[in-house]
């Protein structure tokens, strides 16, 4: 009725009533005969201007088998009692343009083709993705600046309490930081992670190099307890580099306690360092020599 009266907009539909409109397409034919014949309704044949709407775009959703309409998408994407209900599901056999045009134009139709048109669309197009993205982009900038500022007070050999007045600064220059992992827990918990990630690189670092030297010197802390430092020298892509591997308290600082103590720090960074390992260079004259094979050069600095 409603396409003979243009000037009239006409009213929306509640589901109850598009859901009879489009029963009333197949109700006839399905009521008549339980399985319709592959003629249609009343001898009529399906029209290849029906592939089409008044605007002139395919309805790719549209099949006909046996004279019997069909429609793929909610055929496909339609999981719910609803469109597996529908005579486009079952097969429709009204072979009438009104049945199109109403089944066109049911909610069911037209959720079923919104998820068609999403899975389709490639992943970085989705509009879920894309709001996580952004959410994603937000939290990363944020969690750069108090990455940075732990990263600053690990290397500074500062308190870790020295975190929290940090990320209040930034706060005060006009910076996003957020109201979370603002704590001093939080501070020592990325200054460990941001530990694993420089010492997973020294390890790919030593991992290449076909040769190493090993430096050790010691240090005593406040508490006048032994600590020996261990420092790694390598060579990559034709560039010699000397990277600190780890330092280890020791109970006494003889050879024995020092050995152990590199052993120890380099098992960390490489488990067959000894193979690679060409020289040895210590702050003192006694030092077991690590086997490492009959080229092994021990260089011994006093210090």
């Amino acid at each position: 009725m409603w396409r003979f009266l243009k000037p009239i907009a006409k009213k929306a539909r509640t589901e109850e009533e598009e859901e009879e409109e489009e029963e009333e397409g197949g109700r006839d034919a399905n009521a008549a005969k339980p399985k319709p014949t592959s003629a249609g309704t009343g001898g009529r044949k399906f029209q290849t201007k029906w592939l089409y709407d008044d605007a002139g775009k395919k309805r790719d959703w549209l099949t006909v088998k046996n004279n019997i309409m069909f429609c793929t998408v909610c055929t496909t994407f339609g999981k719910d009692k609803k469109s597996q209900a529908s005579h486009f599901v079952v097969g429709c056999s009204s072979m009438k343009v009104e049945s199109i045009i109403s089944h066109e134009g049911t909610r069911n139709h037209d959720k079923n083709m919104k998820i068609k048109q999403a899975k389709s669309a490639p992943l970085h197009e989705a509009p879920s993705v894309q709001v996580l993205t952004k959410l994603s982009d937000v939290n990363t900038q944020k969690m750069k600046l108090l990455f940075r500022n732990a990263h600053a007070i690990a290397k500074k050999g500062r308190p870790i309490t020295d975190y929290v007045w940090q990320c209040s600064l930034d706060e005060k220059k006009g910076l996003s930081v957020g109201k979370t992992y603002r704590n001093r827990e939080t501070g020592k918990l990325f200054v460990k992670y941001i530990a694993k990630a420089a010492r997973d690189k020294l390890s790919s670092t030593v991992l290449q190099s076909p040769f190493l030297s090993v430096m050790v010197d010691g240090s005593t802390d406040r508490s006048v307890k032994e600590e020996e430092l261990t420092y790694v020298r390598c060579c990559k892509a034709g560039k010699v580099e000397v990277h600190f591997v780890g330092i280890e308290a020791v109970d006494k600082a003889d050879a024995a306690h020092i050995t152990r103590a590199v052993q120890n720090q380099m098992q960390t960074v490489c488990k067959d360092w000894e193979s690679k390992l060409v020289a040895v260079a210590s702050r003192i004259y006694i030092l077991y020599i690590l086997y490492c094979g009959p080229w092994l050069v021990v260089e011994l600095v006093l210090m």
